[in-house]
């Protein structure tokens, strides 16, 4: 099995790294991790670069960021989605809040549109909530710990924002939300669940997207169920 997992920046595959994590650990995926930008501050993208390739060393996934100064481009991430015809594709939503998690999100549906991919895409959220999320995903303490170690190999980032502190808040905080936002409102709190992440997944054939129904995927549960 193969997961592309495009990120915005080097540390966005860890904050938003729950679901291609649970593949590798539970269905032994193979998980290329592609960064659209190594950052805006041209000093630090070497070293970005560095602390991303140690990020996913943590994560098992496989690394490829691009030189420092040759970010890819809308055609470079339609060649890696050609030519690896991944079972499932994970990338932020359109309308993430940041400009680049958005240019992320729109290269992303574009590249499943130009290739006419078939696989299960699914959109990450972090900067802003996603208008209709569809999963639910459960974080078992095991892998927030993974998440978390991943994320503290970025310690030029930290230095700046000591946002790994915030990180556990932010999964419990998405149980809070998911409980009235992958299902109606007015419905009751999830139970037994302590932290999450929010997605849309959908099902892709021949670049035409179908959402899957609303589905809250606990720790206990395969992830391999989503592909159907």
């Amino acid at each position: 099995m193969k997961v592309f997992f495009l990120v915005p920046h080097p540390d966005d595959e860890s904050l938003g790294g729950l679901l291609p994590l649970r593949f590798r650990a539970e269905a032994r995926a193979r998980v290329l991790c592609v960064p659209l930008t190594l950052g805006s501050d041209p000093a630090r993208r070497a070293a970005r670069a560095k602390e991303f390739r140690a990020a996913c060393r943590v994560l098992g996934f496989t690394a490829r960021p691009f030189p420092p100064g040759a970010p890819p481009t809308a055609e470079d991430i339609v060649s890696i989605l050609a030519g690896e015809k991944p079972d499932v594709f994970v990338f932020p939503h359109p309308r993430d809040g940041h400009p680049r998690h958005m240019l992320c999100g729109r290269i992303a549906r574009a590249a499943i549109a130009a290739t006419r991919a078939s696989l299960l895409a699914v959109e990450t959220e972090f900067w802003h909530p996603m208008w209709r999320p569809n999963l639910l995903l459960e974080a078992s303490p095991e892998r927030r710990d993974t998440l978390l170690a991943a994320l503290r190999c970025h310690a030029g980032e930290l230095a700046r924002a000591d946002y790994d502190s915030r990180y556990p808040a932010w999964l419990v905080d998405n149980v809070r939300r998911g409980a009235e936002r992958v299902f109606p409102p007015g419905s009751p709190a999830v139970e037994g669940v302590a932290e999450g992440v929010l997605l849309r997944a959908s099902r892709v054939v021949r670049g035409k997207a179908r959402a899957l129904p609303p589905r809250l995927l606990r720790a206990s549960d395969g992830v391999s169920g989503l592909l159907g």
